[in-house]
């Protein structure tokens, strides 16, 4: 089974641009090391201590509510209802299991996060205005369309999906532009970056069909069977794990420099000749992958002296946004972390064993 950064790279369908601006946007951190109720997401065992402050002077745990359906109520947070459903009241003590079994490890990150980095922003020091706020709301309207009124409904359309409502949002453009702030001296970029970026934007692009799986055996089985004559659409709908599966692992076309793609699957299309050419199975980081080279889209024909200055910010902000990514899992690796409630514990505990597949 592929790992979550093989799966978001081999299946993501988006605007290459928006792909590199969205990696911590959305995510903000990688998912956790295993982990249990009294060690640190670097695996050390701690004391209870609040994230960014490991000296913090030991506290007991205070009982954790109940979580069961027989015994619901033991705080007055529990005690309160937080529905209805015909007529009867649903109180927060049976309803919070539910939600942190959810996405309390999620939430959990989301809050480290924000600690952490709220450290080391007020040990810079800087100071986040409320423009630096603003400023990461335009970027991200920037990526997603030229036309305001479309990028804004695309912008509503990603809240919707990504569960972005009026708590996660201010708090993920807070986050950014911290991130931002904080890896902002420390960006270099070169002339080959921009070039890159010239290649992403304006280059000759290549649309491949994709077949992924779990081990090198179905990949080398897929192979043998598209070349005695199989459809290859028809083996990536049967044995394809990639969420193109359903399209007959059909893809967007992207460019030899794309970083929304793992740099093996990109080598390996840039080296087949020509259309129905098909790889050797590719390794990813947890599995295989198999590609059929569709057709070849010439570029724009834009000399790269024309967009030279744009292409430069585009790179420079790709460079930042890679900075900022790196910041953001490096803080939640080292936050130590200790948690009390069961429910908590096995959401966190499940996350880690996703981000391991």
């Amino acid at each position: 089974m592929l790992n979550d950064t093989a799966r978001r790279s081999v299946g993501f369908h988006r605007n290459p641009w928006l792909a590199i601006v969205l990696t911590v946007c959305l995510s903000g951190c990688a998912a956790p090391p295993h982990s249990s109720g009294s060690d640190d997401l670097a695996g050390n065992t701690v004391r209870p201590a609040a994230a960014g402050a490991p000296d913090a002077a030991p506290t007991a745990a205070e009982p954790a509510p109940s979580t069961t359906a027989d015994e619901p109520v033991r705080t007055l947070v529990d005690a309160r209802p937080a529905a209805m459903i015909e007529g009867r009241g649903v109180l927060w003590g049976r309803l919070r299991p539910i939600l942190t079994e959810l996405a309390g490890a999620q939430a959990l990150q989301e809050m480290i996060l924000d600690e952490r980095l709220a450290v080391l922003v007020a040990d810079a020091p800087i100071t986040i205005e409320a423009d630096a706020v603003a400023e990461e709301e335009r970027l991200l309207l920037a990526t997603l369309s030229d036309d305001p009124d479309l990028a804004r409904r695309l912008l509503n359309d990603l809240r919707d999906r990504e569960r972005l409502g009026p708590n996660r949002y201010p708090r993920l453009l807070r986050r950014n532009a911290m991130l931002r702030a904080l890896v902002r001296d420390d960006v270099r970029i070169t002339d080959n970056d921009v070039v890159q970026m010239y290649d992403m934007v304006h280059g000759s692009k290549r649309q491949v069909r994709i077949i992924t799986s779990p081990d090198l055996r179905t990949a080398q089985a897929a192979r043998s069977r598209t070349i005695d004559g199989a459809h290859f659409a028809d083996v990536a709908v049967e044995l394809s794990t990639d969420t193109s599966a359903s399209r007959g692992g059909l893809l967007a076309p992207f460019s030899r420099h794309d970083p929304t793609y793992p740099g093996a699957v990109r080598q390996a299309v840039w080296n087949l000749d020509v259309p129905g050419a098909l790889s050797d199975p590719i390794l990813l980081d947890n599995g295989y992958a198999l590609v059929r080279l569709e057709r070849e889209l010439p570029g724009s024909g834009i000399a790269i002296g024309d967009v030279e200055d744009r292409m430069r910010r585009l790179a420079r902000m790709r460079r930042e946004r890679q900075l900022m990514d790196r910041l953001a899992r490096r803080e939640v690796g080292v936050a130590q972390v200790l948690i009390f409630d069961e429910g908590l514990n096995a959401s966190w505990e499940r996350l880690a064993r996703v981000g391991q597949e």
